[in-house]
């Protein structure tokens, strides 16, 4: 196996007015293609109504046409929902959680390509110093680079951890200071270009953390594993007043 780390470069966040206009194209387009299969909703309603009862194979169509435009619309509003929340400076999040709690979306965003396992099986919580929106952008970057590289029918893995740095093994994580830290891995088959990963890195050094890449090549074409490393979140004290 092949290892190269990526370290941090004083790599800059993307400018956020440029993000705040992405977001607003994706809010606008969004709401246009739900107005849209809204339209073919009710048109398919109409269209069943219309149908003789001795139609029944043009009504499974129907069915199949509405649930699949059903489908679509929850997905589009799933976008929504991450277009409108925006990144802040701080905050908590559970890694475990967050993986599975999108893991609908991610699959939605891949299934016609790849199958997608979300594999959680770390006991307790491993909640990480960044703030929700930005770990929720790094899993969707990463899920998205790897869905581009990967081969049809492969499979892809997110899988969350926890790593102690101490002072005397810090050399194996370069651009990481000693401490707790929690994360995942997003693992796949396929090589080349990443384009959100200069994105994933600069979110991930404002967090402090950093970001290491496993890669490895073989008869299958290879393949990588990106590790994204967050701070563990301190635990909360409970202060008793005398």
């Amino acid at each position: 196996m092949t290892t190269s780390t990526l370290t941090p470069r004083e790599p800059a966040i993307p400018d956020a007015g440029r993000l705040e206009t992405v977001g607003r194209l994706m809010r606008g387009l969004a709401q246009e293609l739900d107005r849209l299969l809204r339209a073919v909703l009710a048109d398919a309603s109409l269209l069943d109504g219309a149908l003789a009862p001795e139609e029944s194979r043009a009504r499974d169509y129907l069915g199949e046409l509405e649930q699949s435009a059903r489908r679509a619309a929850d997905v589009i509003g799933r976008i929504v929902a991450l277009a409108e929340h925006r990144p802040g400076t701080g905050g908590t999040a559970d890694v475990g959680k967050a993986a599975l709690t999108l893991a609908g979306l991610l699959r939605d965003l891949v299934s016609d390509r790849m199958a997608l396992v979300v594999d959680v099986e770390y006991e307790g919580p491993l909640v990480a110093a960044v703030d929700p929106a930005v770990l929720e952008q790094v899993l969707l970057a990463l899920v998205a680079d790897a869905r581009d590289l990967a081969p049809e029918g492969a499979t892809v893995s997110i899988a969350p951890w926890q790593v102690r740095v101490a002072g005397w093994n810090a050399a194996q994580y370069p651009g990481g200071l000693p401490g707790e830290y929690v994360g995942f891995s997003v693992s796949g088959p396929g090589s080349g270009p990443r384009p959100g990963l200069e994105v994933v890195r600069a979110l991930v050094a404002a967090a402090g953390g950093f970001v290491s890449m496993d890669e490895w090549s073989g008869a299958g074409g290879g393949g990588a594993s990106v590790r994204v490393h967050l701070r563990a979140a301190e635990p909360e004290v409970t202060r008793t007043g005398s």
